[in-house]
């Protein structure tokens, strides 16, 4: 791959994640990389190997277009969702031991 393919496959994983509102934490776990290996990759600070392209490829391929409208809405409805399912399950265990040892 090219150093100016490269950047565009780069450039369109950081647009494709920023869209869907991913961490880069969450993102990098997706690719099997650690969030600071892939935010240099990003920066541009290491190179894009290529078992890392091979799985920002496939990646883009299943996640990449652009979202827009009702898609971006329900997208961020269902991660919204994802995350306060998360938050209740934590509040619930929590209150659990302090209402437990009460």
């Amino acid at each position: 791959m090219t150093v100016a393919a490269t950047t565009d496959v780069v450039r369109a994983l950081e647009r494709a994640r920023r869209q869907r509102g991913i961490s880069q934490t969450t993102l990098a776990d997706m690719l099997d990389v650690t969030q600071g290996h892939y935010s240099k990759v990003v920066r541009g600070l290491v190179p894009l190997s290529g078992k890392m392209a091979e799985r920002v490829e496939a990646w883009l391929a299943e996640h990449g277009g652009p979202i827009e409208g009702d898609d971006a809405a329900a997208l961020r409805l269902r991660q919204l969702a994802t995350s306060i399912r998360a938050q209740c399950m934590e509040l619930m265990h929590l209150s659990e031991r302090v209402i437990g040892k009460a």
